[in-house]
């Protein structure tokens, strides 16, 4: 709404600047996950409304709705350097977030001035990318909300990999991310079943949804078979750990489901690690079939890291296509 009351005109640049501007400017927000502050300085704003008038995006645009609350609810990515044409600014931590628009997810990437001599970050800029997920979390989610569309907070457990775009959900429901298993997976018998009956659609003709509709298999961009596996944010129990910070996986991370569809998953050593590089926060080591998380983050980021690595473990295992470059997994050798 406008300062009249009246609906925002998102195509109205100079409406939109106006109705930014005297929302956030001089405001700070705190983002959750971290405590750091952030800043909604006048110049960042007003470089970002430039950006947003050269790409007429409603998707973008609508963000600026809720753009304090995408902040206070984002997860730490990386850290880019600075560039001599900024002298003031250190570079930009990158954030992820999440935000509803009408009845699609997004994923919203955040970048944050860190200016020199300051504790605040600085609100620089965001971009927003949908998240691919099948119609069947509408209808669902959609009928146990007594038919309005599924609640925002619907995606607050939603791992890091999947706001990036490295791992793509077929559904999320009540905070739990759906990820993939596939063929290479000790699958029960009607698990097997159902692939041999999708096979047996995509043979006919059927669409690649309506076959996940009738047997939860699918076939993702790289042509192989895909199906879910919950994870399971709350079963993670880094107590468990050894004194030096090791152990196996199954020791702190509960999930039968997994470990049944991957039992070699259950001896993966996971370590917490002091990171040597600035904005390391975790990896998977394929020579070594072996996950490190960084100490230095929260417990909660520590949590989706560690699902974020789970999903690599399993595209090594089933030959899926990561978001991941060559040059980051051979750095892992």
């Amino acid at each position: 709404m406008d300062a009249d009351g009246k609906p925002l005109d998102l195509k109205n640049t100079a409406a939109l600047r106006e109705w930014v501007k005297g929302k956030y400017q001089g405001r700070t927000v705190r983002i959750e996950d971290d405590g750091k502050l952030v800043l909604f300085a006048a110049d960042g704003i007003g470089d970002s409304l430039k950006r947003r008038n050269k790409k007429k995006s409603d998707s973008q645009r609508q963000v600026y709705a809720g753009l304090d609350n995408a902040i206070e609810n984002s997860i730490y990515d990386s850290f880019e350097e600075g560039d001599a044409n900024h002298p003031h600014v250190k570079g930009q931590d990158v954030y992820y977030s999440a935000v509803q628009i009408g009845e699609g997810y997004f994923g919203v990437r955040i970048k944050l001035d860190k200016v020199n001599a300051e504790d605040k970050l600085h609100y620089k800029d965001h971009k927003v990318t949908e998240i691919e997920i099948a119609p069947a979390l509408y209808a669902a989610q959609s009928e146990q909300n007594g038919g309005h569309p599924p609640a925002a907070n619907a995606i607050s457990g939603i791992s890091l990999s999947v706001l990036k775009g490295d791992v793509k959900p077929s559904r999320i429901e009540n905070g739990t991310l759906y990820q993939f298993a596939g063929e290479q997976s000790a699958m029960a018998e009607p698990v097997r079943a159902n692939l041999a009956r999708a096979m047996e659609f995509a043979a006919s003709g059927t669409e690649n949804e309506d076959i996940r509709q009738r047997t939860g298999w699918f076939k993702g961009m790289d042509g192989k078979w895909r199906y879910e596996i919950p994870d399971n944010m709350e079963g993670i129990h880094w107590e468990r750990l050894t004194r030096s910070g090791r152990g196996a996986l199954v020791h702190i991370y509960d999930n039968p489901a997994l470990y049944a569809a991957y039992p070699d998953l259950r001896t993966m050593e996971v370590q917490l690690y002091t990171p040597v590089n600035p904005g390391e926060e975790g990896f998977y080591n394929p020579g070594r079939k072996s996950i490190g998380i960084s100490k230095e983050v929260s417990d909660g980021m520590k949590r989706r890291h560690l699902l974020h690595e789970i999903q690599h473990g399993i595209q090594d295992i089933e030959g899926f296509a990561r978001g991941s470059s060559p040059e980051y997994w051979s750095r892992r050798e």
